[in-house]
């Protein structure tokens, strides 16, 4: 009997799963842009020759009379419509009676009920030294002092207020919806088109419609800066709280906090540097609006600007406009300062149980020692008063300062800027002989180029 013995089998070789690489999806964009060429065509072939030429001064056409009839019925429906005049005109009676009352405690010169110049600077040093502190005091004083030389003082007192009353308003309606797009990308992806416009668009496109619903004034100077200066402050605030790690939010959940506790208590807290920058770029964006907001009769350096520039005199233009520009310096540097002043240093988070900076008590999720933060190496600044002392400081200024505010009530000197043009060397910093040099210059300038 044979037997036969078969080859051993060798086992089939295990192929090894190659990973599976995703394509990103296909964005088209060829066809894409053939669609918007073939419209274009078929536009051009539509409409060539038609309403598309160029028009004399008192020409129009059939889209200016349609315009023209709305701006018409507008006015009419106005007078008793529940929208136009109802809210609209209760949001604008608001707006100007507001600003009226903070010009009339704040920016007049009369002696009286009212705060004048003296207490006004008083109470400013005061605020911003608690708030920003020494340097940013001292800027303050210098910006103010210099409208009051100028003769700026009751323009540049409206302009602050114009701005800081529009700064608030986006303020309220810019976090929520910053907050909104960042929780929800269908909230995002349809605002994004919205601020896009609010962005982008010329501001003297919607001049005329916002001056036809809420008239001329400080409402429309306030609503047309809100249109201007918002966008910033939502997408910043979005972005802010977007970049909060995702290590951070997920041990913030694992301490089994509430989607509002994870907001109040980790995410703005970690997103407050970054809110406070777009703060700062929505009021650098309202205060660039004075000029234009002086079209619509809104109050503020705008104003001397556009009369100075009607007559073509280029001295008063740039004395209200350095008025403005140093508005925006102390603006910017206070505002930074303030952030800066605030934050904790030495650590990344709150510490425990320590006041939240939004309300409320903020976690501790790291607390990292000096030397691995971005202080470190910076080497150690000595605090010159401690928290208790600084606020035994700042009751003890208050004194004087609301003492200021009650004498400025009660006399003319305090009240109204004296006239310093007399001085030496401050009289050469007045309006009259400041704008002269201005001219001067800008004369001399002019017939060098002209020769």
């Amino acid at each position: 009997m044979t037997t036969t013995l078969e080859p051993a089998r060798t086992p089939a070789p295990i192929e090894e799963e190659q990973p599976r690489t995703v394509l990103p999806p296909s964005r088209r964009t060829g066809r894409k842009l053939l669609v918007v060429l073939a419209l274009w065509l078929l536009a051009w072939a539509t409409l060539r020759g038609r309403q598309t030429l160029v028009l004399a001064n008192a020409d129009t056409t059939g889209l200016h009379e349609w315009f023209n009839d709305l701006r018409d019925k507008v006015q009419v429906l106005g007078q008793d419509n529940w929208f136009f005049h109802g809210v609209l005109g209760t949001v604008a009676t608001a707006l100007d009676d507001f600003v009226g009352f903070l010009q009339d405690h704040l920016s007049a010169v009369t002696p009286g009920d009212y705060v004048g110049w003296f207490g006004v600077l008083a109470l400013a040093a005061w605020v911003t030294y608690g708030l920003a502190g020494l340097r940013s005091t001292l800027l303050v004083s210098a910006v103010l002092l210099y409208l009051g030389v100028g003769g700026l003082w009751t323009d540049g007192l409206d302009t602050l207020i114009v701005t800081l009353v529009a700064v608030v308003i986006c303020i309220v309606i810019g976090l929520p919806l910053g907050i909104a797009m960042s929780r929800s990308r269908r909230t995002s992806s349809l605002l994004t088109p919205v601020l896009d416009v609010m962005q982008t668009m010329p501001s003297f496109a919607y001049l005329t419609p916002i001056s036809l619903f809420f008239g001329i004034g400080p409402a429309c100077a306030i609503v047309l800066t809100l249109v201007y200066a918002l966008p910033p402050l939502v997408r910043i605030t979005e972005h802010g709280l977007n970049s909060v790690g995702e290590n951070t939010v997920e041990a913030g959940r694992s301490l089994g906090v509430t989607k509002g506790q994870l907001l109040r208590q980790v995410q703005l807290p970690m997103a407050k540097r970054t809110i406070v920058v777009g703060i700062n770029q929505c009021t650098m964006a309202a205060l660039s609006m004075a000029t234009i907001a002086a079209l619509v009769n809104g109050p503020g350096l705008g104003k001397p600007v556009v009369a100075a520039l009607q007559t073509l005199n280029v001295g008063a233009a740039s004395v209200a406009g350095l008025g403005i520009v140093f508005i925006a310096i102390m603006l910017d540097r206070t505002t930074t300062a303030a952030s800066e002043r605030s934050a904790p240093g030495g650590q990344r988070v709150a510490a425990v149980g320590s006041p939240g900076i939004f309300g409320g008590r903020t976690l501790v999720l790291e607390k990292l020692p000096r030397w691995a933060t971005e202080e470190g190496g910076r080497g150690a600044t000595a605090k010159r008063l401690t928290p208790g002392g600084r606020r035994l400081v700042l009751g003890a200024l208050l004194v004087p300062a609301l003492l200021a505010a009650f004498y400025s009530t009660r006399y003319l000197q305090l009240s109204e800027f004296p006239d310093l043009s007399g001085v030496p060397v401050i009289g050469e910093l007045t309006a009259g002989p400041l704008g002269g040099h201005i001219n001067d210059i800008t004369d001399a300038v002019v017939n060098a180029i002209s020769g």
